[in-house]
């Protein structure tokens, strides 16, 4: 089966992770290609499609340029491909309306919603999503939660939601063999390592943090707040953590690639998130041995089952992130508990292996229904 996913880009984010592990656990059946709508395309995320044997071609398209559309059907309608996987905000939009332009013989559509429509989406994008809703032959959620948060925009109007929980390679989060060198590079000598992995964006409540870190602080000086990530955010982020006199405390290290090791070098894994999709670095965290805190939120609901692999608070609460941070330095059987819970719910339901098979089988299922009517011209 010959299958394009159309993404965006291939920059920094959940939905692109999820995407490259889906791809490189993928069975034999599958021909796999990716189309980027920009040019943006990290070169880790290139290396990982060429290790695995994937086509990647950027198309150059602006997200908001409609002349884009007619390109993008262009090259579906001389590839020809059997099924067309789109992921995130515009390349929902724009790859679905494109497949279904193509009249009876166009492919199977699948979109698949990794962050709440009516938080994340560009207004444009929400209101094509929701008018060709009834064409395309399945929307794919990442969590029940999001499964719900996501009607409103759809309206009812979907044919089939497929709830399919996003997986990791666990095997490269459980490795043994990480540097010790590198983790104590991250550390630098700190008693406690409070981190988090991420976008640098105001979704991720990474702002919550930094304004619980003096709490952190006056109950060990040697506390160290480690940010992982890059984007639009960082210099609001690190006037604030300035502002607020702990940025002797708060080290940003960008974007890296070797996540392995930076797990390995925190104690307390936090996420305080206004909203998710699901929250993919809590998987790859329990499955690292890091115990995580998050919040009640879309998403996050899902990947954290509060007192069982790990514990929630309310969003925008510093006093409440922090009260959950400290309870796992005070209190060892709660910590260990989670830890042990955490690993063993990754292994059972966040194997990308399984992703990879659900996913599969959708389009197994898709590709053996009769041919569908024709969509929006």
């Amino acid at each position: 089966m010959k299958v394009v996913h159309v993404i965006d880009h291939l920059g920094l984010g959940g939905s692109q992770t999820l995407m490259l592990d889906l791809l490189e656990a993928r069975g034999p059946r599958v021909d796999a290609s990716v189309w980027t709508l920009t040019d943006r395309v990290l070169e880790a995320s290139a290396a990982r499609l060429e290790s695995a044997g994937i086509r990647c071609a950027s198309l150059g398209i602006g997200m908001t340029n409609p002349s884009g559309l007619i390109r993008l059907r262009s090259r579906m309608a001389t590839e020809r491909p059997d099924l067309v996987h789109t992921h995130l905000d515009f390349s929902n939009a724009l790859g679905a309306i494109a497949a279904l332009s193509l009249g009876q013989a166009r492919p199977k559509v699948v979109c698949q919603i990794e962050n709440d429509p009516s938080r994340h989406y560009h207004a444009v994008s929400r209101l094509l999503l929701h008018l060709v809703a009834p064409w395309v032959d399945a929307h794919i959620v990442i969590s029940p939660s999001l499964a719900r948060a996501m009607r409103p925009t759809l309206g009812g109007r979907a044919r089939r939601i497929e709830l399919i929980q996003p997986g990791i390679d666990v095997d490269r989060f459980e490795a043994p063999d990480v540097d010790a060198e590198v983790v104590r590079g991250f550390r630098d000598g700190a008693t406690r390592v409070v981190g988090m992995v991420g976008r640098l964006a105001e979704q991720k409540g990474i702002d919550v943090l930094l304004a619980a870190t003096p709490r952190l602080l006056s109950t060990d000086a040697g506390t160290r707040i480690l940010i992982v990530g890059e984007g639009p955010e960082r210099v609001k982020l690190e006037n604030r953590a300035r502002d607020l006199g702990v940025a002797a405390a708060v080290r940003f290290v960008g974007h890296r690639d070797d996540v392995a090791s930076v797990y390995r070098a925190m104690d307390v894994f936090v996420l305080p998130s206004r909203h998710e999709g699901f929250g993919l670095v809590f998987a790859e965290a329990m499955a690292a041995g890091v115990p995580v805190v998050g919040t009640r939120v879309v998403g996050s609901v899902d990947a954290v089952m509060d007192g069982e692999t790990g514990l929630l608070t309310a969003p925008g609460d510093p006093e409440g992130l922090a009260h959950a941070v400290l309870r796992l330095f005070a209190e060892p059987d709660l910590r260990c508990r989670l830890i042990e819970n955490g690993r063993s719910w990754v292994r059972r339901k966040c194997s990308r292996d399984t992703m990879s098979a659900l996913t599969e089988a959708l389009y197994e299922r898709l590709r053996d229904e009769p041919p569908p009517h024709q969509g929006p011209s």
